[in-house]
């Protein structure tokens, strides 16, 4: 696994570097949400969708409140 892939369930906030913690999401240049396969097919087969589906829309609204692209 990546080292990026590791800490991607990571908010900003609990994030550091050795110069403090990471600016937002908005501010890094080439940031992007990407939400893959939300079919109501896809997601009546999966774990907890009624869950995963008011996070993802939790995830989109904070992308879009922080000027963040959507794909």
């Amino acid at each position: 696994m990546s080292p990026s892939a590791s800490t991607a369930h990571s908010t900003p906030s609990t994030q550091s570097t050795s110069a403090g913690p990471q600016s937002p999401a908005a501010e890094r240049a080439n940031t992007a949400l990407i939400v893959i396969d939300v079919q109501t097919g896809v997601m009546a087969a999966s774990w907890h969708p009624t869950e995963v589906t008011a996070r993802i829309s939790t995830l989109i609204d904070r992308a879009r409140a922080n000027g963040t692209e959507i794909i």
